[in-house]
């Protein structure tokens, strides 16, 4: 009677839903669920360390953008915190997409699966990462010469505007002397503002320089945030649908004591 009970006895008594010795939370090390790319993971562990990222993720961009706002709001300056916000995001993205790595990783070895298709979860981060790159060093570029700009107007005021003025009758000499489908394509660009590749409008060497990284590298950690977040989204039904519920395709060893 006794080996009845045993057997008919719930793993765990407050998830009586657990059948699988493996998937008994008092058995998880969050640690290694994480961090230790070498182990296995089974179905719940994996499924509860997604979701502990997932939570991270969104409550740094949507929770932090909605207490921003809120502030806003309220009439609390929050122009310093947006941009400590931005960066943080930015950081808990990649942590977070390198233990994801790690808990895939985990859970195709436990499935008795290739664990290279994990590296299907950081191709976002590397996409995100070389776009965001390529306008970083467009932005450095851009800055190079501001900074010469800036250097020459500093060195003799006079010559730098009398030069400037005689650059910009060039340049409307050179656009009234072009066809009436250029000069449309010139007009709207006038009705920008002469606004450079990102929008911005054209520097003044009169005023001072921006700082670098307000330049050069704040602009685009808003950009490689959302790059990063589309990019994983397609993830998301692969990871919840297959790696989650991948079933071994070989027997396990029976559990040790």
């Amino acid at each position: 009677m006794s080996e009845i009970s045993a057997e008919t006895s719930p793993l765990d008594p407050a998830r009586p839903w657990i059948t699988d010795p493996e998937d008994v939370p008092g058995r998880m090390s969050w640690f290694s669920t994480l961090f230790n790319v070498m182990g296995e993971s089974s179905k719940l562990h994996f499924t509860r360390a997604w979701t502990l990222l997932f939570m991270l993720q969104f409550l740094f961009v949507f929770g932090g953008g909605l207490i921003l706002s809120i502030l806003t709001l309220t009439g609390v300056e929050t122009a310093g915190l947006s941009v400590g916000n931005r960066y943080a995001a930015a950081l808990v993205f990649v942590v977070t997409t390198l233990m994801s790595f790690v808990i895939h990783t985990r859970r195709l070895a436990h499935a008795r699966r290739s664990s290279l298709w994990a590296v299907l979860i950081l191709l976002p981060l590397f996409l995100a990462g070389f776009v965001t790159l390529g306008n970083i060093q467009k932005s450095a570029a851009q800055y190079d010469t501001m900074y010469q700009k800036r250097t020459e107007f500093l060195a003799d005021p006079g010559a730098y505007r009398e030069a400037a003025l005689s650059e910009r009758r060039a340049a409307q000499r050179a656009r009234a002397a072009q066809t009436e489908g250029n000069a449309g394509r010139q007009a709207r660009r006038g009705r920008r503002g002469g606004e450079d590749w990102r929008g911005r409008q054209p520097y003044n060497a009169e005023n001072a320089l921006p700082s670098q990284e307000a330049f050069i590298l704040r602009p685009h950690i808003g950009q490689f945030l959302n790059l990063i977040m589309v990019l994983s989204a397609f993830l998301v039904p692969w990871s919840l649908i297959i790696v989650a519920r991948a079933k071994p395709r070989r027997p396990r060893a029976a559990m040790t004591a």
